[in-house]
């Protein structure tokens, strides 16, 4: 983490950003979506629950998804936004 003037100093010159909107902005979460499309939601929501705070790192690699699964979750479930998200 940094600080918000740190983030002031850094955002400007940024290649790119990267903001994780799962449960947040979207509706659904996109990891706990393709663990249930990979058949290991079970797991991989117990996981979610225990730490949310850095557990993308820890579920990926129990999922392992295909890129192919990760392009057929993105066509059968594009996302959908948040009620209060225009």
């Amino acid at each position: 983490m940094v600080s918000h003037s740190e983030l002031r100093k850094l955002f400007p010159s940024a290649d790119a950003v990267c903001f994780d909107v799962d449960s947040t902005v979207m509706r659904e979460g996109g990891t706990d979506e393709l663990a249930k499309m990979c058949g290991i939601e079970g797991a991989v929501s117990e996981m979610t629950q225990r730490a949310m705070g850095g557990a993308l790192t820890e579920r990926l690699p129990l999922i392992q998804p295909s890129r192919e699964q990760v392009q057929r979750l993105i066509a059968e479930h594009p996302g959908n936004l948040t009620h209060h998200i225009r």
